[in-house]
């Protein structure tokens, strides 16, 4: 809807725009600061839920009495001099005494006019909100459930180390007493005690890891990596261990030496069958985000399979060729996202594995 006497204005392009747009003009300069509109789209008509049809010719003031008095002066100001005013983020009341948000611009155009531009938020407002209150929900059970795995983990040790020791308690002391039989059940229930044991250990790290706050500085990356090196180096062993200098990150050091411990672990245990094991580590610094990678000749895996090492309980080995219990990537990845980073892994069976992970950089 335009005045017709109003020429100057390209309507039909004003028509197409997706944004609502109202257009003013002050009539004569030595009238009060307010403005008549003489121009409104559809898409205003539809945002507004007005018909603003009768009200073409009306002042401002008339069509929106709420408008603060700053607005209408700088709406004047603009038809004179020209410009662009952004006013935010505007909560407007429709008339059905429903409130929406609105993105507000003015725009002073040619012969003493204003233009309106508005953009609805309401519905992104409304997404905004329900997906902080999922955000919220959502960490509310993931502590839930942190605490109860610590929980269960805890109150699991006792009970399994009892196991362990009356089936070694069996085996040491009253050996002659069994049959061959027994002794064999005894040894596998030891056996299998040690390994809950460790399940248990490895659930109450990954529990610790979502709860421990995470205390960033920056991190000699190339000394954590050698540290971590040291302790899970497997002695008389052809192993080439290859640590470039390392960008330093910035991060929790003793998380993120968790890290280095269970990615050099991994790969100097998937390296056990080589006769010249090579485990090569690199890092390279790209803007903001440093990008770290440990490389090794070992047996590797069905790259189709990579995403599901970083979920709990996930083995692409057997625990009979390898050790372990399925926590270690696990935690990795929740240390890494902790912190803001990526991890990924990417192999060929028989010809060895990467892992790659990103942090922020330190500096």
């Amino acid at each position: 809807m335009w005045d017709p006497a109003f020429e100057m204005l390209n309507a039909p392009l004003f028509e197409q725009l997706p944004l609502g747009v109202l257009v003013w003009r002050r009539a004569d300069a030595n009238e009060p600061p307010n403005l008549r509109l003489v121009g409104v789209n559809a898409a205003a008509s539809t945002m507004l839920k007005l018909d603003f049809g009768p009200m073409l010719g009306r002042h401002m003031l008339e069509i929106f009495p709420d408008t603060p008095q700053a607005v209408v002066r700088i709406a004047a100001k603009l038809c004179q001099q020209g410009g662009t005013k952004d006013f935010g983020e505007t909560v407007y009341r429709e008339h059905d005494g429903t409130k929406a948000t609105f993105m507000f611009r003015m725009v002073g155009l040619e012969n003493h006019t204003v233009a309106s531009f508005i953009e609805n938020l309401t519905a992104l407002k409304r997404a905004e909100h329900s997906a902080r209150q999922s955000v919220a929900e959502l960490e509310a059970a993931l502590a839930e459930l942190d605490g109860f795995s610590y929980s269960v983990s805890h109150d699991l040790r006792a009970p399994v180390r009892a196991i362990d020791g009356f089936a070694r308690i069996l085996l040491e002391d009253h050996a002659a007493e069994l049959s061959p039989e027994a002794r064999r059940v005894a040894g596998v229930i030891a056996q299998n005690a040690v390994k809950m044991g460790a399940l248990i250990d490895d659930l109450l790290q990954f529990a610790r890891t979502s709860r421990q706050p995470v205390n960033t500085r920056s991190v000699d990356m190339t000394q954590l990596a050698k540290a971590a090196a040291e302790e899970v180096r497997e002695p008389n062993r052809n192993l080439e261990l290859r640590i470039a200098e390392l960008p330093p990150a910035l991060g929790d050091a003793p998380l993120l030496k968790q890290v280095w411990v269970n990615l050099l672990g991994n790969a100097v245990k998937y390296t056990r069958k080589r006769e010249h094991a090579v485990i090569e580590v690199s890092g390279v610094r790209e803007a903001r985000e440093v990008t770290y990678t440990v490389k090794d000749n070992g047996v590797g895996f069905d790259a189709r399979y990579a995403a599901k090492l970083f979920q709990v309980f996930q083995r692409l080995h057997s625990a009979s060729e390898y050790e372990g219990t399925g926590v270690g990537l696990a935690l990795v990845h929740r240390v890494l996202q902790r912190h803001g980073g990526r991890v990924s892994a990417s192999a060929t069976v028989g010809e060895g594995a990467a892992f790659v992970f990103t942090l922020p950089a330190a500096g």
